[in-house]
């Protein structure tokens, strides 16, 4: 699996994950499923919003994937830096 696609799922979890902590919430809050259905209610939007952080944690490894390829690009372009002005002086 190339580094664009692995981009591309987790993407796809973190929205996904996004969208089931926003379902629970709403279910909850505006759907007033827990006083129609009961505890069946409520573990339903307990169980969409627990996979929807579950789902979401991705979030975290996509933002530290891409910090660290921009430290590596930084760096590189560093070192080429270097690498130039130490063939210009000689």
């Amino acid at each position: 699996m190339t580094d664009k696609q692995t981009i591309k799922l987790l993407k796809v979890i973190m929205f996904f994950g996004l969208f089931l902590f926003l379902l629970g919430h709403y279910l909850l809050s505006y759907a007033d499923l827990p006083e129609k259905m009961g505890v069946k209610g409520i573990i339903i939007c307990a169980a969409c919003m627990a996979f929807g952080l579950i789902f979401s944690l991705p979030t975290k490894m996509y933002l530290t994937f891409l910090w660290v390829k921009r430290e590596n690009d930084q760096t590189c372009k560093y070192k080429a830096q270097k690498i130039d002005k130490k063939n210009a002086s000689t």
